[in-house]
């Protein structure tokens, strides 16, 4: 429904409940049933079992992904000065000196 609303609010359709309504005619006519309340689409592996790797080629884990995002909330909070840098550090376990290292890097980036 949000990227429904994104494509009307961007002109996409000329009215949002016509563009609900195309969409829920198209899902049924394609897949044979509604998306009511109960029911939960297939997920992409099921869909297409080929196209989507057993395993991240990088090897990435959905937890190094949470991890990066973390620490780039905390390097904004401490560059907007709501956190300071040994609160920063003890978010990030890290030392107050490896603190400064790091706050370097971000800095010559």
């Amino acid at each position: 429904m949000t990227i429904l609303y994104r494509l009307f609010q961007i002109e996409e359709a000329s009215s949002y409940s016509d563009l609900i309504i195309r969409f829920r005619q198209d899902y049924f006519d394609s897949y044979g049933h509604d998306l009511k309340r109960y029911f939960e689409p297939n997920s992409l592996r099921a869909e297409f079992p080929d196209s989507v790797a057993e395993e991240d080629p990088h090897g990435l884990d959905f937890s190094d992904l949470m991890e990066e995002r973390f620490a780039r909330f905390l390097r904004e909070a401490y560059e907007r000065e709501i956190i300071s840098m040994s609160r920063a550090g003890e978010m990030l376990n890290q030392s107050i000196m490896e603190m400064r290292a790091l706050v370097r890097t971000w800095k010559e980036l």
